[in-house]
């Protein structure tokens, strides 16, 4: 019986557990700040190929007609 009782309140916690985690205001704050991060990873990374890129560009300045 006393076994039972333990279960139960352990599920009875479990189910309140998984509802908060749940919660429509949490999913959304999620979603915003991976949205943030994403942009934020994008463009570091966007910026590091561009520098290389840049960089490359310059240092073959002796084919004709790039960088006059």
């Amino acid at each position: 019986m006393e076994k039972e009782n333990k279960l139960s309140k352990n599920i009875e916690e479990l189910t309140k557990q998984i509802e908060s985690s749940n919660s429509s205001w949490r999913n959304f704050s999620r979603g915003v700040l991976f949205g943030i991060g994403s942009a934020i990873g994008a463009s570091i990374i966007a910026a590091i190929i561009i520098g290389t890129v840049a960089k490359i560009i310059h240092s073959v300045s002796y084919i004709p007609g790039v960088l006059r």
